[in-house]
């Protein structure tokens, strides 16, 4: 359990941050060590910057000291270079300094400095070098380079932009008209609505990013600028500002972008502070050189077609809805057949077999699938991941609800990890990010617009490590890039979440579909579009025709026509309709009536990717079709099902909704990656009262260690029909039993051979079981629907396995050797262990296994009696008033017979303890307990006669096992046979007072009763000879013991 990546940490606490479920800064010096094997020193200081950034570094300082020799390993060249030295000397303080130069210029560019993070200030001779840095990266351009090409693009321009100057087309028009204002040394300050966007304009930043607008916007927001701060004295000496993709943007960004100019220029009555707007509304596609006529009109029709969409010219009224809703369909040459198989054909449309296995940069840039919604997109990208040849890597996330207040006790409470996994947000990574080498991803937060990272920028998997994904860039200006990017936190602050949702993840998703939205700005030359649903309108119906298309890749855009999104099973009612979900089948049988055990139904649980199950029922006349269909393990997508309320008596899961299938239910295949494994609602012991013998009480589930399995027992009489069982006792933690039935073909098919080779203890999951009470006692019974897992691979098992380890010292396994030996000799010495090691080890492990050890027989004891009455047929201790005796079972016992049940004390030079020796097994080497009895005088069962302590002092070869009630800390042996006797043989017995057989017959020809007894009847009697008065057991105080008293006390501990 704490192994991880085949290192076995020392706590579960360590393993836990190998993984990453907790944080702490030992994750970022590890990312740093892992990237500096693959990256420059240079993309390791870009990783610092975005580790401090981003990653609420609790000590930066510390991982400056253990890093800083990683980030310079390049500065003795480059200054050698530029200082024109072959040869420089490396002295720490100077290389430290010039680093330290360095990272100060990227923290500038998010406003922030080294004093920031508590690390030491660059030299100060470089300090003038630093100042307003925003302001020189707007003026830091070449005027002569820019007006060679302004002359250049200046004539493209039509007449509304030689008038107005403004906005831009993509790459284009925005290029030329900040070179106008560049050559003349004017500030432009160029934004997008998008972060790939910016990308293509020079110098370009999102609009959130330069004017520091808030991301929750409200009707009262401003930007987060100071009046007095750099950005500010740049916007004030700033002469044009290009929002490229302006109406994409929400109006409250505009709106505080107006409060905060007029604030800034002292204009508090002018429109952005005094700025003058103009706007641009000419398609300049149309004009593009290299165009055909047939291409022009091409694209003429698609442009007047997007707008008359827009402006709701075209479309047939929706006769379902009261408002003015259109529907508008999509031309049949753009569209791929509508089919069962039309999202696989959209698929192998966009990624061929060579773009999959061995994609380029150039391959990945070029092409993309998008939908209208992220859960659209998700199926996608999984089914495509599925399709790759490389392994797997999983990276989970560290999830966590911060209260609002101070109910930060409560908030944890109410809000475990288990359902912060589950959840999901826009622009969040998932919870269990998959991905493999090769693969498409997408970025989600802006890390560095300069180097190329924004939210949009789309990379391509070169390397995944433990704690940093390597990538290369495959869009914008930045494109075959490598870049590092290590886990950042990401907090969601949505007031109407009852908590703040902090998910520290890496901040991607794979991307071989995306939202329509996320597509914006990208350039695409082959492209999917998968509408299972109606869209709203143009601004997310919206094909993106290449620059400079040429005539075979008009037509390369293409969308199946209908093909429903899959719905959770958590969100499925009973009136539903017309509902698609994708399911694993996780179990699958025959239900019965309980009462005639005739077949009813062919039954199956389903299980989704979110975790949820439900049940799918069938006519039972069906049973061949789907049986067939339905492969467990597998995965389907299934539509044309019914959806209705499920029935009390039919309740094998705690939901209200059932599913039935039929002769119309379409089932295709898919595949089977990132289903669970296993679905459980475990209850704990104390709710089972709770649903015991309720109607309409669902089916339960319950979990614990196997502490006994019965032997197959059969009930029922001739006159009735007869049934097998077995009991298998279930205990918890607490110690406490649960006796859980199993009938018919399920007890009969156990193997208990299988059982035995599997390390104990095991662990029984059992899933829809019948809770219910017999004679007052809680108890489990199976129905047609339970299964049972022992060990199965889930949370529940390791956490038990777990409890074990920590309250059970591990000692190495005994060798042990389970079928008897034929030579005698050899049986002497099969399993022959020292007592002290058996001390040591766990009873459970070791039930029904006989050991050997070759000890003195320090004294005989009777705490309990040295014999007792039993029944003859079925040795169970019977009531004794004198000459009369009767069996609960088998009534009055006319002739006496007795049984040993004294105590032997044993040392074997390692540690000393008790073994119990009952009947016939003590007969091994002292006489028959019947002729004992009969020929001592005093018959108080509390005083040991003189003949059984002659056995005292002599050493024996001991054949013996661990009692069934044995627990760790607790053990108890039971003798099995003594193999020999090294010591003197017994002496002879006294005269006896009756007149009964002589005490040598007895020996020769020992009674029938007493030649077999069962380890099932030798515990019987133990405790009932420890429990004469029928007593409740004392209560179990910890895990697995009882509470002993000093009379019961084995004298182990010598």
């Amino acid at each position: 359990m704490r192994t991880v990546n085949g290192t076995i940490y020392q706590t579960n606490k360590a393993a836990c941050e190998a993984i990453g479920l907790i944080g702490g800064d030992e994750e970022w010096t590890m990312a740093l060590q892992e990237a500096a094997a693959f990256a420059t020193a240079s993309e390791l200081r870009r990783l610092f910057v975005h580790i401090l950034i981003f990653c609420n570094v609790s000590s930066p300082i510390n991982i400056w000291q253990r890093s800083w020799q990683n980030l310079c390993d390049d500065v003795p060249r480059k200054l050698s270079k530029n200082l024109r030295i072959p040869q420089i000397e490396r002295h720490a303080k100077k290389l430290q300094a010039s680093v330290l130069f360095d990272i100060e210029l990227m923290l500038n560019s998010y406003s922030k400095s080294l004093e920031d993070f508590g690390l030491p200030a660059p030299p100060q001779d470089m300090l003038p070098l630093l100042q307003n840095r925003l302001l020189m990266e707007e003026t830091n351009y070449n005027p002569e380079v820019l007006l060679k090409e302004k002359n250049l693009l200046i004539p493209r321009l039509n007449e509304d932009q030689k008038l107005i100057f403004n906005e831009i087309e993509r790459r284009f028009f925005g290029r030329q008209l900040q070179l106008r204002y560049d050559q003349k040394k004017k500030i432009v300050l160029a934004v997008a609505s998008s972060g790939i966007a910016s990308l293509l304009l020079p110098s370009g930043r999102t609009a959130h990013s330069r004017f520091q607008l808030p991301l929750n916007l409200k009707d009262e927001s401003t930007c987060h600028i100071k009046k007095n701060s750099q950005l500010a004295d740049l916007l004030r000496r700033t002469n044009l500002i290009i929002w490229d993709e302006a109406p994409m943007n929400d109006r409250r960004c505009f709106e505080a972008l107006d409060r905060c100019l007029r604030d800034i220029l002292d204009s508090p009555h002018t429109l952005f502070g005094g700025f003058k707007i103009y706007t641009l509304t000419q398609n300049m596609r149309l004009n593009q050189s290299g165009l055909t006529k047939a291409q022009k009109q091409r694209l003429q029709q698609f442009s007047t077609w997007l707008l008359d969409i827009g402006d709701g010219n075209i479309g047939t009224p929706d006769e379902t809805e009261t408002k003015d809703v259109f529907n508008v369909h999509i031309p049949v040459d753009l569209c791929i057949p509508d089919s069962d198989m039309a999202l696989t054909e959209l698929i192998k449309f966009i990624y061929d077999d060579m773009t999959l296995q061995t994609p380029t940069v150039e391959d990945l840039q070029k092409k993309a699938i998008v939908a209208p919604t992220n859960e659209s997109a998700d199926m996608i990208n999984a089914h495509v991941l599925s399709l790759l040849n490389h392994q797997q890597r999983i990276y989970l996330s560290s999830d966590e609800a911060i209260p609002h207040g101070n109910d930060g006790g409560e908030t944890e409470l109410l809000y475990p990890a288990e359902y912060l996994n589950s959840l999901n947000f826009s622009g969040f990574p998932p919870h269990i990010l998959q991905l493999k080498i090769g693969a498409p991803i997408i970025l989600l937060r802006n890390l560095n617009i300069a180097a190329g990272l924004c939210n949009g920028t789309r990379l391509i998997v070169t390397q995944l490590l433990d704690k940093v994904i390597e990538a290369r860039i495959i869009t914008g200006t930045r494109t075959s890039e490598k870049v590092f990017l290590p886990r950042i936190p990401l907090i969601n602050r949505d007031l109407q979440l009852p908590f703040i949702f902090k998910r520290k993840q890496f901040p991607v998703k794979l991307c071989y579909a995306m939202t329509i939205n996320k597509s914006q700005g990208q350039s695409l030359e082959k492209i999917g579009i998968f509408l299972p649903e109606p869209v709203f309108t143009h601004g997310q119906l919206q094909m993106t025709e290449p620059s400079t298309p040429a005539a075979n890749q008009i037509d390369k855009g293409k969308l199946p026509l209908v093909e429903a999104t899959p719905v959770s099973l958590g969100e499925l009612t009973p009136t539903d309709i017309n509902k698609t979900i994708e399911v694993r089948v996780y179990r699958k049988w025959i239900a019965k009536n309980v009462k005639t055990q005739d077949a009813s139904n062919f039954c199956a649980i389903l299980l989704d990717k979110q975790g949820n199950a439900i049940q799918a029922n069938m006519n039972f006349s069906d049973t061949d079709r789907f049986d067939k269909l339905l492969q467990l393990n597998n995965a389907y997508r299934i539509s044309r099902f019914i959806c209705t309320k499920t029935k009390l008596w039919d309740r094998t899961l705690p939901n209200n909704t059932t599913l039935l299938f039929g002769q119309y239910t379409s089932i295709i295949p898919i595949s089977n990656a990132g289903f669970p494994e296993h679905h459980f609602n475990f209850i704990a012991y104390n709710e089972v009262a709770d649903r015991a013998n309720v109607s309409g009480a669902p089916l339960t589930d319950y979990i614990g260690c196997v502490y006994r399995i019965s032997n197959p027992i059969i009930s029922g009489e001739a006159t009735r029909s007869k049934r097998t069982r077995r009991i298998i006792d279930i205990q918890n933690l607490d110690g406490v039993n649960l006796p859980f039935l199993i009938w018919g073909d399920m007890a009969d098919k156990f193997d208990m051979d299988e059982y035995e080779k599997l390390q104990k203890p095991v662990i029984i999951a059992v899933s829809s079981a019948w809770a219910n009470k017999r004679y007052g006692e809680l108890q489990l019974s199976a129905t047609s629907a339970t299964h049972y897992y022992l060990n199965p691979n889930i949370p529940e098992v390791d956490y038990i396995l777990s409890v074990y380890k920590d309250l059970i010292n591990p000692t190495p396994a005994l060798e042990i050797q389970r079928e008897p030996c034929t030579n005698q000799l050899d049986e002497q010495m099969r399993n022959r262990h020292t007592i002290e090691s058996l001390l040591n080890v766990n009873p459970q492990h070791y039930q029904h296994i006989s050991f050997t050890t070759e000890a003195i027989l320090l004294e005989v004891t009777a705490p309990n009696g040295w014999y007792y009455r039993k029944c003859n047929a079925c040795n169970i201790k019977v009531a004794d008033n004198s000459d009369i005796s009767q069996c609960q079972n088998h009534g009055l016992q006319p002739t006496p017979n007795y049984g040993y049940c004294f105590k032997a004390v044993v040392d074997d030079g390692t540690a000393t303890t008790t073994i119990t020796c009952f009947s016939p097994e003590a007969h091994t080497f002292v006489p028959d307990c019947n002729t004992m009895v009969t020929s001592v005088e005093d018959k108080d069962t509390y005083h040991v006669p003189t003949a059984l302590k002659q056995v005292e002092g002599q050493t024996y070869i001991f054949q013996y096992r661990f009692g069934k009630k044995a627990r760790p800390g607790y053990p108890n042996f039971t003798l099995d046979a003594v193999l020999n006797s090294t010591g003197p043989t017994l002496l002879a017995l006294p005269s006896t007072e009756t007149t009964a057989s002589p005490a040598a017959a007895v020996l020769d020809l020992p009674t029938s009763s007493n030649t077999i007894t069962s380890d099932a009847k030798k515990d019987n009697i133990k405790e009932q000879i420890d429990n004469p008065e029928g007593k409740k057991t004392p209560v179990k105080r910890g895990l697995f013991q009882e509470a002993e008293t000093d009379a019961k006390k084995p004298r182990h501990d010598k």
